[in-house]
Formats: C-alpha cells, structure tokens, sequence
C-alpha cells in the first residue's frame, strides 16, 4: 500500500492542531481585555471630539462601564454553549465581538459607542465562560 500510519506524526499534527485551536480560543479573551483597557486613551480624544464633547464625569463613567455591563450579562449566557455546542457559540463570541467593535468605530454618539460597548462586552463576557470550557474539553487528559 502506498500510505502507511506513522503513529508519531499522526500525534504530532493532533498536537499542531490542539495549539492552534487554544491559541485562537485565547484570542476571545485577548480581545476582551483590549477591549476594555483601551478606553482610558480614548476618553481623552473622546471628551474634545466635538460629537461627543462636553461629556460629564457620569457620561464618562458609563462609558467606560457598559464594556463591563455587557460582560456581566454575556459571562451570565453560558449555558447558551451547552445548547448550541462550544464552536458555535465561540464563534458568537467572535461575531458579537466584531459587530461592537464596529458599532465603536462608526458610532457618531455617545448612546451608540455605549451600545458598541455594551455589545462587545457581551461577546467578551460569553467568552469568559466558553474559553476556558472549551480549552479544557479539547486538551488530552
């Protein structure tokens, strides 16, 4: 026969293959810290920028918390995996993560940068619970 089983490449790629699949997993929760941690430099273009200007310290403080708002009621959908299995769900993570990220980027307002937020912290939050299931089913015992 022409191909034969090499044992020893054959676990070589499963070990290529679960490195990949932590490190885009890890990725989820990358995105969320940046996410969250990116705000204080932008509150300072944010509160001269002339759509968004005069902001009060409580506009100020929503802002930056709708980020974590979100994350409270996304880490809070977990169970939503358990319905729809770990990829798909990761990948709602991803998607609800993009769609706050753009929402962020075009919002010409402070309600639709708080939704972007609020959104983004959603995925995030999701992400927290499925990152961590999802590396631990997926590693060997």
């Amino acid at each position: 026969s022409d191909s034969h089983f090499d044992p020893q490449e054959e676990f070589a790629q499963d070990q290529f293959r679960l490195k990949a699949a932590v490190l885009v997993a890890s990725t989820c929760h990358f995105c969320m810290s940046y996410a969250t941690t990116i705000i204080a430099g932008a509150m300072l273009s944010i509160k001269v920028d002339p759509l968004f200007a005069p902001l009060d310290g409580f506009t100020e403080g929503a802002l930056v918390s709708f980020m974590l708002l979100g994350a409270v009621v996304g880490s809070g959908c977990g169970f939503a995996a358990d319905l729809t299995g770990r990829r798909a769900a990761l990948m709602c993570c991803a998607v609800l993560q993009l769609v706050g990220a753009l929402l962020m980027t075009v919002s010409w307002g402070v309600g639709l940068l708080a939704l972007g937020r609020a959104i983004s912290g959603i995925g995030g939050g999701l992400a927290s619970t499925l990152v961590n299931v999802y590396i631990s089913e997926v590693s060997p015992a």
